[in-house]
């Protein structure tokens, strides 16, 4: 679960597509974990800008907006019935624990909560984009590595063979599966909505459609 679509997710409809994404497909793939077998979503479910020239600059979600989307969340987390959720970055986890969760005190711990019986914090890969130098990046994408491989032992789940991968490009990227889509409805959380439909996952007799829900 991360914050809020970006502008690539907001364009396209999908939940991790841009430049985090990329990184965060080969921080999977390299954990060992199927990203087909994984619902991504985010805590705020508009994509929150400013213009910056021609450029659409994400913007942090404030309080109401994350109060405001929370129960669309909920709705996600009861159909799916997750093992285990991963926080990406301090506002999906202060979504999850509060404001006062700090993801720098409390990454890598299992923790739980109302909202899934286990639950795990570590950095937004966007992050790595915000580094200083190649070593820092290497170094934190390793950490998030890690984190996702603690996370997928912590969910009990069959780990599949990783295959490994020389650090991370913003040029690589597999594009994700096609969303299930449903009209939205009228909502009173419509600032939450930033196009005419939600996507949203329903719990099939033998699988959860993954990567539906920006």
């Amino acid at each position: 679960m991360g914050e809020q679509p970006g502008d690539y997710e907001d364009v396209a409809g999908k939940p991790f597509v841009g430049p985090a994404g990329k990184i965060m497909d080969r921080a999977l793939e390299e954990a060992g974990i199927d990203r087909k077998h994984v619902y991504v979503t985010n805590a705020v479910k508009h994509f929150k800008w400013e213009p910056r020239g021609k450029r659409r600059i994400h913007k942090k979600s404030n309080a109401r907006e994350i109060a405001a989307c929370r129960p669309w969340l909920e709705a996600e987390l009861r159909v799916v019935k997750p093992k285990l959720v991963v926080c990406l970055g301090a506002t999906a986890a202060q979504t999850v624990f509060g404001p006062s969760f700090r993801v720098t005190r409390e990454r890598g711990k299992i923790l739980s909560s109302k909202l899934a019986p286990k639950v795990m914090a570590t950095v937004h890969p966007s992050s790595l984009l915000r580094q200083p130098d190649e070593a820092s990046r290497d170094r934190e994408y390793a950490h998030l590595v890690s984190d996702l491989r603690a996370a997928l032992r912590a969910a009990g789940s069959s780990r599949r063979q990783p295959r490994k991968l020389s650090g991370w490009s913003r040029g690589d990227y597999a594009p994700a599966s096609d969303p299930l889509w449903v009209e939205r409805s009228k909502s009173p959380f419509d600032e939450c909505a930033s196009t005419s439909r939600l996507q949203i996952a329903f719990k099939l007799p033998s699988r959860v459609r993954s990567e539906n829900a920006i």
